[in-house]
């Protein structure tokens, strides 16, 4: 039988048990008295029934736990697809870097990531990508009104460049709410 010293963990792990802040006869703590065991250290990672091998899914993305890494979550986690960009750069990412996924988040490829300069860059890519997927062009907009993609030459393209429309779906819209409102004025009164 081991000698467990007066004020450490009584299943031999060598480590400082707190003081018993409050008398509890069912766990045998007397206030002001060292608790016997640490309470779950003996249940935290790989001794955990549940443990995974230091991964987790969280959404639809795959965390990993690396404690030591500068930007990892309190917990210890930081995302798998941020861990593979940093190896593929040799470095660490830079603060307003973003990850677009090639094929979107597709677990069997998830290698295939392209590191974006910042969130604005991020939005072009996804949404070539989704014109590319949707009408086989990249270069297309969608209509905001009719909702089909088109050539830009075909297309109103506001002066802040993020959305466009055909001027016939424009003017269609436009004379429609114009009908609705009339004809809520003439039941209203």
């Amino acid at each position: 039988m081991m000698n467990i010293p007066y004020g450490y963990c009584h299943c031999g792990c060598n480590q400082k048990t707190n003081l018993a802040v409050q008398t509890n006869t069912q766990r045998g703590w007397i206030k002001g008295e060292p608790i016997r065991f640490i309470h779950n250290h003996h249940c935290l990672g790989a001794n955990h029934a549940k443990w995974k091998g230091g991964k987790r899914l969280k959404g639809n993305y795959i965390e990993i736990l690396v404690k030591e890494h500068p930007r990892s979550s309190q917990s210890g986690y930081i995302y798998e697809h941020r861990l593979i960009a940093e190896k593929t750069l040799g470095k660490s990412l830079p603060l307003n870097a973003v990850i677009h996924h090639y094929n979107g988040y597709d677990p069997i490829n998830k290698n295939k990531i392209v590191i974006c300069e910042n969130n604005s860059y991020h939005h072009i890519l996804d949404a070539r990508q989704k014109a590319l997927h949707e009408c086989g062009h990249a270069h297309w907009r969608k209509c905001t009104y009719c909702h089909q993609y088109d050539d830009p030459k075909n297309l109103y393209i506001r002066p802040t460049g993020k959305s466009g429309y055909h001027r016939f779906c424009n003017a269609k819209y436009h004379r429609e709410r114009k009908q609705r409102l009339n004809s809520h004025r003439w039941l209203i009164g």
